[in-house]
């Protein structure tokens, strides 16, 4: 097999240990100007009122888990051809984790064949660089040919004292080609894929009742929960708990409704839910693992759950010694891997 040179590319994570960086630039400048800039950190924190608590709840929103940006301009949307001498070009693209969960990941990166990827150096920067090789068909480290992979990293997601999520930026010096004569212009196409690993957690209400029919006063009643969406690509989107009166008790039998909701493609390790598992081995399509528990009980399956038509459905049968309907929350955990592709055009015109 064919040896590729090795090529690097820039990253940088922003965390928790850079917003240090950003407080002690900001201090002086808010004491240079106070009276403004007062009145300004007043309004962000909600003036005299303390601001508001985050909770788990403000952090597991929305549909998403890493997304991918092209960075404006790199590369432009529209350039030219190649005049016989290299014309090199940036592309940079920015990497954000916004779901509620960390994410461990391989990113790959598949260019036009009027774009390569270029080994020249790269601009001297504070942040890491890592080498990395392959790019093609001779590509050891890629399972796509024709797909430029990384080595795995991870992305931190959204937390109580980190609201915004991790992000990182990659940068891949590249060339335009020339284009076949007679050819005005040509639309060459990026793409870039994410495979990572991700969970769901929700944790809904419900309420358990030993005997439905009984017209008594309850504490409660036990009807189906519809849940948004936690911060995460797969979410959980029904919880209908079925009460069956038992001798010893009530059966509770847990109806799961989980959806799609991210626009990509949920698989599941055929050797448990490892990142190598998920990216590089024989994944199940469609599929994922879950844990619910319930009042100190436990339900699960490590093999994956199908999927069809963007969306699922399990049971969870749990069995207690009460006789009056109670409530009570329940945790649902959902394990995956998933992959999303983003894509950019760059209009190549002929100098002809």
């Amino acid at each position: 097999m064919k040896k590729m040179k090795k090529r690097q590319i820039t990253q940088s994570i922003i965390s928790n240990n850079y917003s240090k960086r950003i407080r002690l630039f900001f201090i002086p400048i808010c004491l240079l100007t106070f009276g403004l800039l007062l009145t300004g950190c007043q309004l962000v924190g909600g003036g005299d009122k303390d601001p508001k608590a985050l909770t788990l709840e403000d952090i597991r929103v929305g549909t998403d888990g890493l997304v991918v940006n092209f960075l404006e301009k790199s590369p432009p949307a529209e350039m030219y051809e190649s005049t016989g001498v290299d014309t090199p070009i940036s592309i940079g693209l920015e990497l954000t984790n916004v779901g509620a969960f960390d994410a461990e990941t391989y990113f790959e990166l598949k260019i036009s064949d009027k774009i390569a990827l270029s080994d020249s150096e790269r601009v001297d920067t504070p942040q890491t660089t890592f080498d990395l090789s392959g790019f093609g068909e001779d590509s050891s480290s890629s399972s796509n040919p024709g797909w430029f992979v990384t080595d795995k990293f991870s992305i931190p997601g959204k937390t109580l004292t980190d609201p915004r999520g991790g992000f990182m930026f990659l940068r891949f010096p590249a060339e335009v080609g020339t284009l076949a004569k007679g050819f005005e212009f040509y639309d060459a196409r990026l793409t870039a894929s994410v495979c990572y690993s991700y969970k769901t957690i929700a944790t809904p209400t419900i309420c358990i009742d030993p005997d439905l029919y009984q017209s008594t006063t309850k504490a409660c009643e036990s009807k189906e929960v519809s849940l948004e969406n936690q911060g995460a690509p797969i979410a959980v989107k029904k919880v209908n708990p079925i009460s069956q009166k038992t001798n010893d008790g009530v059966r509770v039998i847990l109806e799961v409704e989980v959806a799609n909701v991210g626009g990509g493609s949920v698989f599941y390790g055929d050797s448990g839910n490892n990142i190598d598992s998920i990216c590089k081995g024989g994944e199940i399509m469609n599929s994922y693992s879950y844990v619910v528990r319930l009042n100190g009980k436990e339900c699960k399956s490590d093999k994956g759950a199908l999927m069809t038509d963007l969306t699922s459905m399990f049971r969870c049968t749990f069995d207690f010694d009460q006789s009056e309907a109670f409530s009570t929350p329940v945790e649902i955990e959902l394990d995956y891997g998933y992959q999303k592709s983003f894509s950019k055009t760059v209009h190549i015109k002929s100098l002809a």
